[in-house]
């Protein structure tokens, strides 16, 4: 039970840290605690992070939390969204909720995976998932056409 108390508090440390250079737009720090951030162009803003519940699996711990923040226009958003964190690591593994429904869609329904059905995206897919395997797909699908018409 310790252990697991150790990676909860951790993985909040990890979750405020990131909110608050999220905040100060200090990309460098956010690079370091989150490798795989895509979100530099719109990630949303944060003004306030709650995280409602920590789930230890693993090595890994899945916090689901709460995020508020103010667009350029005024309107307050309130947004559900998932980190997985690595505690050990103190790394940001993965997120869900950045990625917009709409990006979602686009990506489900670009056809890139079409012809490869092992990187096929799923609603369960957490973001970085979602852009990894568009971008395998993309570079997949470009080289079979460079090396088709080279040939």
């Amino acid at each position: 039970m310790s252990c697991d108390k150790a990676k909860k508090e951790t993985t909040s440390l990890i979750i405020n840290s990131y909110a608050q250079a999220v905040k100060e737009q200090d990309e460098i720090t956010m690079k370091k605690l989150f490798p795989d951030i895509v979100y530099f162009k719109e990630y949303p803003k944060i003004d306030n992070i709650v995280i409602m519940e920590l789930k230890v699996n693993k090595n890994n711990v899945m916090a689901f939390c709460t995020l508020y923040y103010e667009t350029g226009l005024g309107k307050n958003i309130e947004q559900e969204i998932k980190f997985l964190v690595n505690p050990n690591d103190s790394l940001i593994v993965n997120v869900s909720g950045y990625l917009t429904r709409k990006e979602r869609n686009e990506l489900m329904n670009s056809g890139l995976h079409q012809t490869f059905p092992d990187l096929i995206v799923r609603e369960t897919d957490m973001d970085v998932n979602f852009v990894k395997n568009k971008k395998i797909a993309w570079n997949r699908s470009n080289g079979y056409e460079y090396y088709a018409k080279k040939y």
